[in-house]
């Protein structure tokens, strides 16, 4: 609530990303932090689970752990784990056919923005005050040109690219799968790069730059690659670190720079285990800097595949993902396969909203833009921002 509502302006709702992430637990856990006392003081903060997410009437393709698709590794690598990938993916798509139900097919974000208007309808403001992040930010540009008129204020902040998200360009993209589309390899590479520059530039804080960071992560992936270790840590819990799960744990501690002290001190730690060095007398901490906030299982597939454009065949997700990895080293296959599902998805949504992003709205759109953000590029805010003829970058 609004800390002093004698005067209210009104109601800012908010959506972390995903798709899949939960506004609930967003403004829960979150949403004092966000903003300042004074923004607070006038506006109640509001967050909201978007449909087919969340803990009302999700869209549940498992009812049970046991018959939750087992995917054998992060993202795949060899074209034996490919091949294993696509079978999990199968799986997965059939299970959500055969008990999805009708929600799968209505997940798309342009509906979720007309719910949106409605949620804002409901508490009485006239116009939408809003906050977005990562995919947050699709959906706000999807707001923003379904109802342009109704836009009081529109903060989208780490912004997805909305035309690589849903249809790509053609004879650009085609044949690439929404995830690649939105070039996230490229500024997870990017971000690691900032890392080992720091890692090098603060050895004290950084022992496992060894000089060059980039060559010891390089090192270390490839023994990797090879010979995967079981590590036991400190709380008893045991796990396979093979490359697969270097690279998704490094993605993981990207997020956060303030986390990358505690990514360095893990990286020497298995460092010296890969090599055979203090084995047996080291404790392994748990990397908590790679606990990211959860959302459900289906709710990314839901979001995602139900109103993108994706390729159908396995060989372009293979040829893509072999593709990228070779300008986005580490993260190229990993953020291609992330959105895989899609090829065998069996729902979409015919109300999606593809384009375009162009309305000039009541009041102007703020948009924001980061460098070395793993998931979302500067280079998509400036583009949004360009589109949108009453935005400010």
């Amino acid at each position: 609530r609004a800390t002093e509502p004698g005067r209210k302006i009104g109601t800012i709702f908010l959506n972390p990303g995903g798709p899949g992430g939960s506004g609930v637990d967003f403004v829960r856990g979150a949403g004092r932090d966000l903003f300042s006392p004074t923004v607070r003081a006038r506006f109640d903060l509001v967050g909201f689970a978007p449909r087919g997410i969340g803990r009302r009437k999700p869209l549940t393709c498992f009812f049970t752990f046991a018959g939750i698709t087992d995917y054998p590794r992060p993202f795949p690598f060899t074209s034996f784990e490919e091949r294993a990938y696509v079978e999990a993916d199968q799986d997965f798509s059939s299970k959500c056919a055969a008990n999805g139900g009708a929600i799968g097919s209505h997940m798309s974000t342009a509906n979720v923005a007309r719910d949106l208007d409605v949620m804002r309808e409901a508490v009485g403001d006239e116009r939408l005050t809003y906050a977005g992040y990562s995919y947050g930010t699709m959906l706000g540009a999807t707001y923003a040109n379904l109802f342009p008129d109704k836009v009081r204020a529109l903060v989208l902040d780490g912004v997805v690219a909305p035309v690589a998200w849903s249809t790509g360009t053609p004879s650009v993209d085609d044949h690439l799968p929404a995830s690649t589309r939105l070039r996230s390899d490229d500024v997870a590479w990017d971000t690691l790069r900032s890392f080992f520059r720091q890692c090098d530039r603060y050895p004290r804080r950084c022992r496992f730059s060894n000089g060059n960071a980039q060559r010891e992560y390089a090192k270390l992936a490839e023994r990797l690659k090879t010979d995967a270790l079981v590590l036991i840590y400190d709380d008893g819990t045991r796990e396979r670190l093979g490359y697969n799960e270097l690279v998704g744990l490094t993605l993981s501690g990207l997020y956060s720079a303030a986390e990358w002290p505690l990514m360095a001190d893990f990286f020497e730690q298995v460092d010296q285990v890969s090599r055979g060095l203090n084995v047996g007398t080291r404790t392994l901490r748990a990397p908590a800097f790679a606990e990211r906030p959860g959302q459900t299982l289906e709710g990314f597939p839901g979001g995602l595949c139900s109103e993108t454009d994706n390729p159908d065949s396995a060989t372009a997700l293979k040829t893509a993902g072999r593709a990228a990895d070779l300008t986005s080293p580490y993260f190229g296959r990993l953020w291609t396969w992330a959105g895989s599902v899609c090829a065998s998805w069996p729902f979409s949504d015919d109300d999606r909203f593809t384009g375009p992003y162009t309305a000039s709205t009541f009041r102007p759109v703020l948009v924001v833009g980061t460098r070395f953000d793993p998931a979302t590029r500067y280079e998509s805010a400036v583009d949004l921002a360009e589109l949108m003829p009453n935005s400010r970058l």
